[in-house]
């Protein structure tokens, strides 16, 4: 028994080969700020395969985590960081995680740098993973922002990759403006 209250079943099965097989049951506890699974990789220092959806949402929690540390509040730079990972994802239909910190963040060692040590504590550094199932990947379709007023604008991707129909500007004071332009119709949902 664990002292939460968990219980922790382990399942030798010893098959044939002199194979050892574990099938171990945990749940995630918070270790120095991150939620792990304790006994799993730090006493039986074993991993399992991440699932391409687990993989997507640690990819994108790490970008956005470097864009917010980085970028502060230039919104155009987050939003076009994030457009360019969405390009990359209908481009080559995979998630090839070398590639997208070079595109990313090539220009910036400090970025880049940050996002290798990141896919590294995950093991995803070298990984390259296709996204089955397209609900996965319909996060990606839209940026969405939430003003400091609690106004929630949601932006299709196409949209904003035509330039000409969309516009983020700062003033000297840090304060943002958003433009859409060529409305045809509107309507309240």
């Amino acid at each position: 028994r664990v002292k939460s209250g968990g219980i922790i079943r382990i399942f030798l099965k010893l098959s044939y080969c002199w194979n050892y097989h574990i099938k171990l049951l945990e749940k995630k506890y918070e270790i120095n700020g991150e939620k792990a699974y304790y006994l799993s990789e730090n006493f039986l220092v074993c991993r399992t395969s991440i699932p391409p959806k687990k993989k997507l949402n640690i990819l994108t929690r790490v970008i956005n985590n470097i864009s917010n540390k980085y970028d502060g509040a230039d919104l155009k730079t987050k939003m076009d960081t994030k457009s360019a990972l969405q390009k990359e994802y209908v481009d080559n239909k995979s998630f090839d995680i070398e590639e997208i910190g070079n595109k990313l963040f090539g220009k910036s060692p400090e970025k880049k740098s940050e996002f290798d040590e990141k896919m590294e504590q995950y093991d995803l550094q070298y990984d390259n993973f296709t996204v089955t199932n397209e609900s996965t990947v319909k996060k990606l379709e839209k940026q969405v922002m939430v003003t400091d007023s609690g106004i929630e604008i949601s932006i299709p991707m196409e949209t904003y990759n035509k330039l000409a129909n969309f516009e983020v500007q700062t003033d000297v004071t840090g304060k943002s403006t958003i433009i859409i332009r060529n409305i045809d119709n509107l309507v309240l949902k």
